[in-house]
């Protein structure tokens, strides 16, 4: 129940404005970023349909505004390369950010990978 819960929370963020709009812009050849408008926009629209989200991130660990911005696009299902574009900075600084968050939570090294699954999963 939870699951289809989540899934239909997430079709719910996707089928949004901002979802769109993120959509929109992965595709876009001029790889556009989002504004800071939009990203407020993303976390607004994460806080109403999934309230949880941010608050199991936070009960961890006082996240950045970058990280939970990287968070929510993982749970939206972008590539890092999309997560990249999208927030104005290179892959390279995508993983760093993702190996570096599941150290902070989990206290051990692991994989980019290994922190998408974890957000996958929330």
């Amino acid at each position: 129940l939870k699951i289809e819960e989540e899934n239909r929370a997430l079709g719910s963020i996707k089928n949004t404005d901002i979802g769109i709009m993120i959509q929109k812009k992965k595709r876009s050849e001029t790889k556009e970023y989002l504004t800071k408008e939009e990203r407020k926009q993303m976390e607004d629209t994460f806080d109403q349909f999934m309230p949880s989200f941010k608050e199991k991130l936070w009960s961890v660990y006082d996240i950045s505004n970058r990280e939970l911005n990287v968070c929510m696009l993982i749970k939206l299902g972008c590539k890092p390369a999309d997560m990249a574009c999208l927030l104005g900075c290179t892959p390279s600084a995508i993983s760093k950010i993702r190996i570096r968050l599941y150290k902070k939570f989990f206290n051990k090294p692991g994989s980019a990978e290994d922190w998408d699954r974890f957000i996958l999963a929330l």
